[in-house]
């Protein structure tokens, strides 16, 4: 079935055949009780001298009032008509001011005619009865014209509102829907490839524990790989997931690291823990301590630092990931994170899909050494996109 959204622009899809059908027959009973009803006064109030039936009341009334009929279906498809062809209001006034004074000349003539016929009376009495009679009923006649044009426009344009509405919640709906869609084929497409960088080189570390003999140190290393897959098997395809969670797997992951390192890589925290149950897009971190190990810690030949703060700060989340490795080339510059690995690409593009521009990621030099990634987020207590 046509809809509003298939209409052309600014239009509104007409009454279907069958509707039209369930209206029309409702005009038809409506009017036919109004018969009915003029037709049982009528009757209960007629002379005794004349020997009329209720059908000859009724009939009487048909004659009189079914002209109505007529013209309420004419109303309504001139309505819809205006209102296909988008009519300023002047128009309807216009043309309905119009028609409404064309029908008070033309039934008022009908109107003396079918009293006359119906009644047996002769012709030659139109004059005198129409002299009589068509001043009152005509203005009579010009009001019912005006009761039914404003009941008719009060439809259809309750019909178009209604419709209106319905058809903008079912686009703001399905555009809310497509972008959600789209949101979560950009994630999980952008997540897809950050796994596979970091797995690689554990399961090259893994290998080459094992290739020199370093057997305890492959089979812890294995251990610790065996706890991140299962971490990351029961994340699954969550978009978000507390901060708590995501530290939890940078544990894991600096675990790892930590066996491959040995001794040479220290790790800090300097956690706030009003931050934990905060919710922040699942695998936003890695990217960051992978880029500061193999950026900073990798580089150092002395044990290095790597230091993970959290805090919250005028409604944001500050996440900063510090390691005292070698520094930026131009100390005084903030270095375009578009400019790194695809691990930093990819999170700014998470970040850009995510908060639209509300996220911030920086990569500085820090103090007299190392370097600091910066991480800001707005504030989430919920998934954004679930139900709150």
């Amino acid at each position: 079935m046509a809809s509003y959204r298939e209409q052309p622009s600014g239009q509104v899809a007409p009454i279907s055949p069958k509707w039209q059908a369930i209206l029309y027959a409702s005009v038809l009973v409506f009017w036919t009780m109004v018969c009915g009803l003029v037709a049982s006064n009528g009757y209960l109030r007629r002379n005794p001298q004349l020997e009329r039936t209720w059908t000859w009341y009724f009939i009487d009334q048909i004659g009189f009032y079914m002209p109505f009929l007529v013209v309420t279906i004419f109303i309504f498809l001139l309505a819809q008509y205006q209102q296909r062809h988008r009519a300023p209001l002047k128009h309807m006034i216009l043309a309905n001011l119009m028609a409404s004074l064309a029908w008070m000349a033309v039934y008022g003539f009908y109107a003396i005619w079918w009293f006359l016929w119906h009644r047996g009376l002769a012709m030659d009495q139109f004059w005198d009865y129409f002299a009589i009679m068509h001043g009152i009923n005509s203005l009579f006649d010009y009001a019912i014209y005006w009761f039914i044009a404003t009941a008719v426009y009060a439809g259809v344009l309750y019909r178009e509102s209604r419709i209106r509405e319905r058809d903008a919640a079912e686009l703001s709906l399905r555009t809310s829907q497509l972008e959600g869609m789209l949101t979560k084929s950009q994630l999980e497409a952008l997540k897809a490839q950050l796994h596979p960088h970091f797995l690689f080189n554990t399961l090259n570390s893994i290998s080459s524990f094992f290739r020199t003999g370093e057997n305890e140190q492959g089979l812890a290393l294995l251990v610790k790989f065996s706890d991140l897959l299962r971490s990351l098997l029961t994340q699954g395809s969550d978009q978000w997931i507390t901060l708590r969670q995501e530290l939890a797997f940078i544990d894991l992951y600096l675990d790892i690291e930590a066996v491959r390192f040995e001794d040479r890589l220290v790790i800090g925290r300097d956690i706030d823990p009003g931050s934990l149950d905060l919710m922040v897009p699942s695998m936003i971190l890695q990217p960051l301590v992978e880029n500061a190990i193999r950026h900073g810690v990798s580089q150092s030949l002395v044990r290095a630092e790597l230091i993970l703060e959290t805090r919250i700060h005028e409604g944001r989340l500050d996440i900063s990931v510090r390691n005292d490795g070698p520094q930026l080339s131009d100390p005084q510059t903030v270095v375009d994170p578009e400019e790194g690995g695809i691990g930093l690409r990819n999170t700014l593009m998470r970040l850009d899909t995510i908060y639209g521009g509300a996220a911030r990621l920086d990569l500085t030099n820090w103090d007299r050494r190392g370097v600091v990634a910066r991480l800001s987020l707005p504030v989430e207590t919920s998934a954004r996109g679930a139900p709150q």
